[in-house]
């Protein structure tokens, strides 16, 4: 089941804000602990120097995330530009980067058709060791999704059901689906955020069942 949240982060939780001097979130809902201690854990690990920033940790930092990327886009990307010249392998490694950064808690299914099309190669935004697990996928994966009533058209689903799941419980209102995909369909798996997940085409998922875990 959930994650517990880390022990130095317990007396300051107040419902569901952490107000936390090194970590503060308002919607700390249990099925984001593991997150928030991931978050948690890199804090404390550049507080004793002992943490090697990436391309996206250099990139603006004094910045919230979001604002981050927007002036990435802004200050890189021009109306000229085909979606080939944009999607270099450099571009999409610092967008891997930023989609499992600790300090991104929550990501939004508009991310990887916003910076990369709805279908376009993002396989360099995966590490190695993504790689290795992609190219292991059978050919076709039952996934799960856990979702609000209208936004079960997402790209963001996950082999593991207890996951999925996880978070149907853990959020107000959200129901849990099924489905199947083929692994030529899984555009980018993403495992450094401690949880398997699959960036997926998501016209190309079917047999989709929808329940509510309550």
């Amino acid at each position: 089941m959930f994650s517990t949240l880390h022990q130095d982060l317990r007396p300051y939780l107040d419902g569901i804000v952490l107000r936390h001097p090194q970590v503060q979130y308002d919607f700390a809902y249990p099925p984001l602990f593991g997150r928030i201690n991931r978050w948690y854990e890199q804090r404390k690990s550049i507080e004793a120097g002992q943490y090697i920033p990436n391309d996206w940790d250099r990139l603006s930092p004094g910045l919230h995330d979001v604002d981050r990327m927007t002036h990435y886009l802004l200050e890189t990307f021009s109306e000229q530009m085909t979606l080939e010249e944009w999607l270099t392998p450099e571009r999409l490694r610092l967008c891997g980067q930023a989609w499992t950064a600790p300090e991104v808690i929550l990501r939004t299914s508009t991310f990887w058709p916003m910076v990369a099309g709805p279908a376009a190669d993002i396989s360099a935004a995966m590490d190695q060791a993504e790689r290795e697990h992609w190219e292991h996928l059978p050919e076709f994966i039952p996934i799960y999704r856990a979702h609000r009533d209208f936004l079960l058209e997402g790209c963001c689903w996950y082999p593991d059901r207890s996951t999925a799941f996880e978070w149907s419980v853990g959020f107000p209102d959200h129901l849990l689906s099924r489905g199947t995909i083929a692994k030529q369909y899984v555009r980018a798996v993403f495992t450094r955020q401690g949880e398997t997940e699959f960036i997926v085409q998501p016209q190309h998922v079917y047999d989709i069942v929808t329940t509510s875990p309550g």
